[in-house]
């Protein structure tokens, strides 16, 4: 019942469209078989689908304020002591990994949703690295804050010299620390 119900609505649409489509042309000056005007024709055009929206472009302030806030922590870790050149070096070339990356992602001149927080989740990342490494009691010089020798890790922990100023692979300094 439901199929010939069907097939009879798609009949009836089919010969009311041939009809519009045939008065459209007797109207419009239409296509004409000499003076035979029975049938009609219908006028299909195929179409490409529209492109998909473009993405929305955020700011990227956020990216470029962890950036900078990111930047002076290492260089205080370095000015204090609190972390070694190889630290430091290590550092920087994660910075240099993330600030790539962010450039590829703004080759097209837009910054989408998804690639801000690629990159903030990598500055995260990076941030922890940072807290980590400026307190994991290394200091540059090879002594650690206890004034012992080596990474701050066991060892004696006493004091192995004067409290005056140490002499380190980046000059002379002093430790902050008591």
């Amino acid at each position: 019942m439901f199929k010939s119900a069907l097939m009879t609505g798609l009949i009836g649409i089919s010969v009311l469209a041939s009809g519009a489509a045939f008065a459209e042309g007797q109207h419009h000056g239409g296509y004409h078989h000499g003076g035979n005007h029975s049938g009609g024709f219908i006028n299909i055009r195929i179409m490409p689908p529209p492109p998909p929206p473009r993405p929305r472009c955020v700011p990227g302030n956020l990216v470029d304020d962890m950036q900078a806030d990111q930047a002076g922590r290492i260089r205080d870790g370095r000015r204090s002591g609190d972390l070694t050149q190889s630290e430091v070096a290590t550092l920087n070339a994660q910075q240099d990994r993330i600030a790539a990356a962010e450039r590829r992602m703004r080759s097209d001149g837009c910054l989408t949703l998804a690639e801000r927080n690629d990159l903030v989740a990598r500055l995260e990342a990076a941030a922890r690295d940072i807290y980590r490494e400026r307190n994991d009691h290394e200091r540059r010089g090879g002594r650690d804050d206890r004034g012992g020798h080596g990474g701050g890790h066991g060892g004696h922990g006493g004091h192995h010299g004067s409290n005056g100023p140490q002499v380190g692979i980046f000059g002379v300094w002093t430790s902050d620390r008591q």
